[in-house]
């Protein structure tokens, strides 16, 4: 579980802003992240 919340982090922390125009959240949660990719 320590390294899925470090890559987790990882992820967001890159991907923060790209990522956060295309979803509807200002801010990228892991739920968001690992659910509402398709939209």
């Amino acid at each position: 579980m320590e390294d899925r919340v470090k890559l987790m982090k990882a992820l967001l922390s890159r991907h923060r802003w790209p990522q956060a125009r295309r979803w509807r959240n200002p801010i990228p949660f892991p739920e968001t992240f690992d659910g509402d990719t398709d939209r």
